[in-house]
């Protein structure tokens, strides 16, 4: 069949390939042009970004908690409910007196009470001391004691109560000492009332290593060499020095005993003798039971049995609202941090020779120690 070519003499054009591009010449191949390929990142450049992220969440992460444990370690001790009662105005505040007796723990009770004592329009209506120690040092408890004494002597309307929990031996007797009741767990050892020292040389070791250590002292004060050198064993003259410093400790003691006692026990008709004092005073510890009978402590009972003796003594009707005193929420953090920096071993001759002054160094305690 002949393909018709119409009146032009070329054949039809097909409607649909009418906006078609035209063909390339004769001979000649088709251009096509794409776009660009994209780059992909690297290996090296998605690991950089990643770690840069991580740090930039790691740093928001610390900055967010480093500024919490700032704020809680210059907020200072803070009063937190520890019971709600019937009436908001009437409050029993509990200040604890926990493990070893240290510098720290001084520091935390002056607060305490100070914490206590800046709002005078809202005083509570009573203290419970919460003692739970076997003591530590002579010079932390005394001041702990001061702090019981000055408070007492400032608002004498308000009773302090000692409630004693496991242990309060030594000096946590001693800060119990000048509360108007004491009350302790039926478990709890108390007693313990007497002074110790505990000291060493190193002699003996340098000898061993051959080294030969020299102190001197000036002319004109030639003893102070004795109980004061770590370099030789003791000898008479520093046991005697000791001696006296230890003895003038424990007649401290039983004064701060026989003053806080008397106090109280006259309360209910009840007289405690210099002599019963020192019957009591030779170090031994007592159960709860036998405080009560050598008249140490008022008598046995737990934590709620001292608040609500606490009430009862400040007129309190119903059940009374209790707060506590509780050290800044960073407070623990510090201390772990603060203890492990000081129990690093030292790395060179310096940090080794103030490593063994710090721990030869002679310590005066009002401390029960279990097994002596």
């Amino acid at each position: 069949m002949t393909q018709d070519t119409g009146s032009s003499g070329r054949p039809p054009v097909d409607p649909a390939s009418a906006s078609a591009a035209p063909p390339p010449p004769q001979g000649a191949y088709p251009v096509y042009v794409s776009a660009p390929p994209q780059k992909k990142s690297g290996m090296l450049t998605r690991i950089l970004m990643g770690v840069f992220v991580s740090l930039f969440i790691f740093s928001l992460l610390s900055n967010f908690y480093l500024t919490q444990i700032v704020s809680a370690l210059m907020s200072g001790p803070h009063e937190e409910t520890y019971q709600a009662g019937d009436d908001a105005e009437q409050r029993i505040v509990i200040v604890p007196v926990t493990g070893a007796i240290t510098d720290e723990t001084a520091v935390f009770v002056r607060r305490a009470f100070n914490v206590i004592r800046q709002n005078k329009e809202s005083l509570p209506k009573a203290i419970v001391m919460r003692v739970d120690s076997p003591g530590g040092y002579v010079g932390s408890s005394d001041r702990i004691y001061y702090e019981v004494t000055r408070f007492k002597k400032e608002f004498p309307k308000i009773p302090v109560i000692v409630s004693m929990g496991s242990v309060a031996a030594s000096g946590g007797y001693y800060v119990s000492a000048p509360a108007d009741h004491i009350i302790a767990e039926p478990t709890c050892i108390t007693g313990s009332i007497g002074v110790i020292l505990q000291a060493a040389t190193v002699e003996e070791l340098l000898k061993k290593v051959g080294v030969e250590p020299v102190v001197i002292v000036a002319d004109s004060s030639p003893k102070k060499d004795i109980a004061n050198n770590i370099f030789r064993s003791w000898n008479e003259e520093d046991y005697a020095r000791m001696k006296t410093v230890l003895n003038a400790a424990h007649e401290r003691f039983m004064k701060v005993v026989s003053e806080g006692r008397s106090a109280a026990l006259k309360q209910r008709d009840v007289n405690l003798s210099d002599e019963e004092v020192k019957a009591v005073s030779t170090g031994e510890i007592y159960t709860a039971a036998q405080a009560v009978a050598n008249k140490l402590i008022d008598a046995e009972g737990y934590l709620d049995d001292a608040i609500a003796e606490a009430a009862k003594r400040s007129g309190m009707k119903g059940k009374p609202r209790v707060t506590i005193i509780q050290p800044p929420r960073g407070f623990n953090i510090l201390n772990l941090v603060m203890k492990s920096e000081q129990q690093a071993l030292p790395q060179n001759g310096k940090e080794l020779a103030t490593w063994l002054r710090e721990a030869t160094e002679p310590t005066l305690e009002y401390r029960w120690i279990p097994g002596r």
